[in-house]
C-alpha cells in the first residue's frame, strides 16, 4: 500500500496542477494588461523606471510609483519572445504552481491525499475570477512559497527560512502585495513567541526561537525598502493598496469593493467551513494557522481583490484541521483501506474536475477558455475608425479605455488611462463635480477635438452629445466616438456621416418607437443602416435596426437583423437584451419554424428558461419535428408540471400522432389547472371523438360551445358535434 502512494501522489499532483493550469488559460479580456505592457516596453527602451506619468496629457508628469515595474518588464519581454499566447501560458503556469504548492503542503502535513486534492479542486474555481493577466499573479506563487516555508519551519531547519530574504527582494519589485510576506512572517513569529512564553504550547516540532525570528522579520521589513520608491511605496500600500476607495468620481474600481454577504458564496462557504474546523479541532490548532486565517479573512472582507489569495492560503488550513478531526475519531469507526479509498475517490475526482471545468467556463461567465484575445471586449473597430480619420488636436477617452488606446495607437497620447494615479483620481472627482457647462473650458484647455467613450460612460456621453461643437460619428458594442467641428479638414469631414437621432449609450431603446411614424422616420432608418455598414460585426447596430424595423411593421427584415445581432454577440443578445423572447416569438409569429428553433437553442445555452424550452418545443412541433418536440415539452413539464400551454400542445401532438389516450390525459391535466381553457376543452373533445368515446365527446363539445360561444373554433366544434349526433350508435 505504501509503495503505491508516491505514484498516486504524483497522479493527484498532475490532476491538481493541470486543473489549475487549464482554469487559468483564459483569453485576454481585462484592460489593465495593455498599460502594463506599455510600461514594460517604456522601461526596457529607456533603461529607467519612471517616477512621473509619461503616457497621458491630462496628468502628464504627475507622480507615479509603478511598484510592479519588474513584472511589467518581464511581461513585455515574454510578449516579444512568445506573443500574447506565451504570456497566457506563463500566467497559467504560475497559478498552477501556486495551487500545487498548497496541495503538497497538505500532504507534507499528513492530510489524506484524496481530501487534499478534493479541497484544491474545489478552491481553484473560487479564485478563478482573479486569474487575470496582471502582475498580481506573482502574489499567488510568492505567498504560497512563504506559507510553505513558514508552515514547515522548525528549529532544526531554521536556516532554510533565510530563503525568504531573496524572495522578498524579488516580491517587493514584482507587486505591492509583498506586505503579505510580512504578515505571514509576523504570524509565524507570534506563534514562536507563544511557544516560548507558554511551554505547554507544543506541536509536532519546535519552532525557531524569537531570538532568531525577530531579526529575520526586521531583515524582511528592511528588504522592502529595496525598491525604486523607498518609504513612499510603503505609505502608498497602506493608504491606497489596502484602504483604497471603491469609487472616486467617474472611476469605479470593483476589485476594491468590500466583500458583502451573498456575493462570492463559495468563498463565504470556505471561510465559514475553515472557521468551524478551528472550533472542532481546537486541541490541535496551530496558532500560526489561526492568525493566517484571521489575517486573510480580514483582507478578503476589506476588498474582493484578496479573495483569491485568501482561498489559496485557507484551503491548507481547512485540510489540516479536517485531518486532525478525522484522526481523533474512535478506532472502532470503520476506516476504508487505502486501496478502497483510491477506487472510490479517483473516479469521483476525475468526474468532479470535468464538471467544475465545464461550470468554470459556462456561457454566462465573462472569461473564455483558450488563447488569444477576447476581441468582443475591446474597441478595436472604434480605434481603427478613429485612427483612419486621425483628427487634429487631442482626444478625450474613458479612463478604462486608456491602456488599450496606448497599446493600439502608440503614436498618440491618451487623455488618461487605467492606472489609478492619485492625480487621475482627483481629476475624476473634478469631472464628476463639474457641470456640463463648465466642462467645455476644462476640455478646451487640453485641445480636445474628439472623444472615444465606453457605452457605460454616460456622464461624459451626455456632455458630448449636448456640446454644440461635437457630434456622434461612430458607435458599436464597445465605444462611441464624437468629433468636434474642427477635428477634421473639410475634405475628410465630408466623408463622415453623423448620427443625430440615435442614442446608442441608452439602455432603453424604446425611444426608437416614437420615430416609427414621425416625419424623421426615414432619416432614422438611414442612420441605423449607416451604423450597420460602419460596424457590421456589432450586435448593437443590428439590434437597433431590427427593433426599428419591427415597430414599423417590417417583421421579416427585423428578424434578419435580430439574427445578425445574435451572430455578432450571442452573450450580449441573450443575457443583456433578452433576444430569445423577442426574436423567438417573432420567428414563431412569422412561422419561420427552423429559424425559431435555431435561435431558441442558442438562447438556451446562455439561460435555462422554461419559456425558451416551451417556445422551442412549439417551433419544433410546428416545423414537423414531433419526436424532439415531444421530448422538449416533457422537459418543460418536468420543471413545471402544471404549465397549461405545454400540456395542451403536447396533447395536440399526441392527437396528430394517433395517441388518443395520451392526448386525452394531457388535456384533462390542463383542465384541472385551468377548467375553462378553450384550447384544452377543444382538444379533449377531439381526443375523445377520435378515441371512439362518442357519448363523452358529445358532452364535451356541448360544454365547449356553452363556455366559448364566440370561439374562433366555434364552427369546427359544431361540425364535429353534428358528425357525432348524426351517426347511429353501434348495435350488437
Amino acid at each position: 500500500m505504501h509503495a503505491e502512494r508516491p505514484l498516486l501522489s504524483g497522479l493527484l499532483s498532475l490532476l491538481v496542477a493541470l486543473f489549475a493550469f487549464l482554469l487559468a488559460v483564459q483569453q485576454v479580456y481585462n484592460y489593465d494588461i495593455w498599460w502594463h505592457l506599455k510600461t514594460g516596453q517604456w522601461i526596457w527602451q529607456h533603461k529607467e523606471i519612471p517616477h512621473t506619468d509619461p503616457f497621458t496629457i491630462a496628468t502628464a508628469n504627475a507622480p507615479w510609483q509603478p511598484h510592479y515595474w519588474l513584472s511589467d518588464v518581464l511581461f513585455a519581454l515574454l510578449l516579444s519572445l512568445a506573443g500574447i499566447n506565451g504570456l497566457i501560458l506563463f500566467k497559467a503556469l504560475v497559478i498552477a504552481l501556486a495551487f500545487l504548492l498548497a496541495f503538497h503542503l497538505m500532504l507534507r502535513q499528513g492530510v489524506n491525499p484524496f481530501l487534499a486534492s478534493a479541497l484544491v479542486l474545489l478552491a481553484v474555481p473560487l479564485a478563478q475570477f482573479r486569474f487575470l493577466l496582471r502582475p498580481h499573479i506573482f502574489m499567488f506563487l510568492l505567498s504560497a512559497l512563504f506559507f510553505w516555508r513558514l508552515s514547515v519551519g522548525s528549529s532544526a531547519q531554521k536556516w532554510y527560512l533565510l530563503w525568504l530574504l531573496p524572495l522578498m527582494a524579488l516580491w517587493v519589485n514584482l507587486h505591492a502585495s509583498f506586505f503579505l510576506g510580512l504578515v505571514l512572517a509576523g504570524c509565524f513569529c507570534t506563534e514562536s513567541l507563544l511557544q516560548t512564553l507558554y511551554p505547554r504550547y507544543s506541536r509536532e516540532h519546535r519552532l525557531p526561537s524569537p531570538a532568531f525570528l525577530g531579526p529575520l522579520l526586521l531583515l524582511l521589513a528592511a528588504i522592502t525598502l529595496l525598491n525604486p520608491f523607498g518609504l513612499d511605496l510603503l505609505r502608498w500600500i497602506l493608504t491606497d493598496f489596502i484602504l483604497k476607495q471603491v469609487t472616486q468620481g467617474t472611476i469605479t474600481i470593483e476589485e476594491h469593493a468590500p466583500l458583502v454577504w451573498g456575493e462570492h458564496p463559495g468563498f463565504w462557504g470556505l471561510m465559514l467551513a475553515t472557521a468551524t474546523s478551528f472550533l472542532l479541532a481546537w486541541r490541535r490548532v496551530r496558532f500560526f494557522h489561526l492568525l493566517v486565517f484571521l489575517a486573510t479573512s480580514f483582507l478578503a472582507l476589506r476588498g474582493v481583490r484578496f479573495i483569491a489569495v485568501a482561498t489559496l492560503l485557507q484551503v491548507p488550513l481547512l485540510g489540516y484541521n479536517l485531518q486532525a478531526m478525522f484522526d481523533k475519531l474512535p478506532a472502532k469507526i470503520y476506516r476504508p483501506s487505502f486501496r478502497l479509498q483510491a477506487a472510490l475517490a479517483l473516479p469521483l475526482l476525475l468526474i468532479g474536475s470535468l464538471f467544475l471545468f465545464q461550470q468554470a467556463f459556462a456561457e454566462h461567465k465573462v472569461y473564455r477558455f483558450g488563447l488569444g484575445i477576447q476581441e468582443s471586449r475591446f474597441p478595436k473597430a472604434a480605434v481603427a475608425f478613429l485612427r483612419r480619420l486621425d483628427p487634429a488636436g487631442n482626444f478625450y477617452n474613458t479612463w478604462a479605455l486608456g491602456g488599450y488606446l496606448l497599446w493600439e495607437w502608440p503614436e498618440r497620447k491618451v487623455f488618461w488611462d487605467g492606472r489609478s494615479l492619485e492625480a487621475q483620481r482627483r481629476l475624476a472627482e473634478q469631472l464628476e463635480a463639474t457641470s456640463h457647462l463648465a466642462l467645455g473650458p476644462l476640455l478646451q484647455r487640453f485641445d480636445i477635438r474628439a472623444a472615444i467613450l465606453s457605452l457605460k460612460d454616460r456622464h461624459m456621453a451626455a456632455y458630448f452629445r449636448h456640446a454644440p461643437a461635437f457630434r456622434l460619428a461612430y458607435f458599436d458594442d464597445q465605444a462611441l466616438i464624437f468629433l468636434a467641428d474642427n477635428a477634421l479638414p473639410p475634405e475628410k469631414r465630408e466623408t463622415v456621416r453623423f448620427f443625430e437621432h440615435i442614442l446608442p449609450e441608452s439602455p432603453d431603446f424604446s425611444y426608437l418607437a416614437s420615430y416609427a411614424h414621425s416625419p424623421v422616420a426615414l432619416r432614422v432608418e438611414e442612420e441605423l443602416r449607416h451604423a450597420v455598414r460602419l460596424a457590421p460585426q456589432s450586435f448593437r447596430t443590428h439590434f437597433l435596426l431590427g427593433f426599428f424595423l419591427e415597430v414599423t411593421g417590417r417583421r421579416g427584415e427585423a428578424l434578419d437583423q435580430y439574427f445578425a445581432a445574435m451572430q455578432a454577440n450571442p452573450r450580449l443578445a441573450f443575457i443583456h437584451y433578452d433576444l430569445g423572447h423577442r426574436a423567438g416569438r417573432l420567428a414563431i409569429r412569422l412561422q419561420q419554424w427552423d429559424r425559431a428553433a435555431r435561435l431558441l437553442r442558442e438562447a438556451l445555452r446562455f439561460q435555462e428558461s422554461s419559456e425558451f424550452l416551451f417556445l422551442l418545443a412549439t417551433a419544433l412541433y410546428q416545423g414537423g419535428h414531433t419526436e424532439e418536440a415531444e421530448q422538449t415539452y416533457q422537459e418543460v413539464l418536468r420543471r413545471e408540471p402544471q404549465q397549461v400551454a405545454s400540456l395542451v400542445n403536447l396533447g395536440y401532438l399526441y392527437l396528430d400522432t394517433g395517441r388518443f389516450q395520451k392526448a386525452e390525459e394531457m388535456q384533462r391535466q390542463a383542465l384541472e389547472a385551468a377548467p375553462t381553457n378553450e384550447a384544452a376543452l377543444f382538444g379533449l373533445a377531439l381526443a375523445l371523438q377520435r378515441g371512439g368515446k362518442r357519448e363523452e365527446a358529445i358532452q364535451r363539445w356541448q360544454e365547449f360551445l356553452a363556455k366559448h360561444p364566440q370561439s374562433r373554433w366555434e364552427q369546427k366544434a359544431r361540425a364535429y358535434l353534428a358528425q357525432l349526433t348524426a351517426a347511429q350508435p353501434a348495435t350488437r
